[in-house]
């Protein structure tokens, strides 16, 4: 069954991550990561142009990517548990409006200066 994973429904897959398997988590990474990746840069984009960065400035996007994942698997496995009670056809809608909403609360928690230096320490007051 392990070698079959990518046979899995969303939801099913999502019920095999909350079991610690391994496996599962890494075929989790490989069905959804480049459209997380994808989501978080129209997110950050969408918040950037309302503010003037230096012409040399790089998104932090992998930093937010990384705290998606860190969300995810955070509280037990919380966000996961809740969308494993989704249908297939609402787990990855679900999962791109938790990847805008995470940019535009880590803009507002750490403020338009101090958002992007700050999006690494997820969860801190800046």
């Amino acid at each position: 069954m392990i070698s079959d994973l990518h046979l899995l429904t969303d939801r099913q897959l999502i019920k095999l991550c909350l079991s610690d398997s391994r496996e599962a988590l890494e075929e989790f990474y490989r069905r959804y990561h480049a459209e997380i990746v994808q989501s978080v840069t129209a997110a950050f984009m969408r918040r950037r142009r309302f503010w003037e960065y230096p012409v040399d400035f790089q998104p932090p996007i992998n930093d937010l990517v990384q705290n998606i994942y860190i969300l995810l698997l955070d509280n037990n496995r919380r966000i996961l548990r809740q969308l494993s009670g989704y249908s297939n056809k609402q787990i990855l809608p679900s999962l791109k409006k938790l990847t805008a909403e995470f940019v535009r609360d880590s803009f507002r928690r750490f403020g338009k200066h101090d958002a992007a230096r700050s999006l690494t320490r997820f969860g801190k007051a800046a």
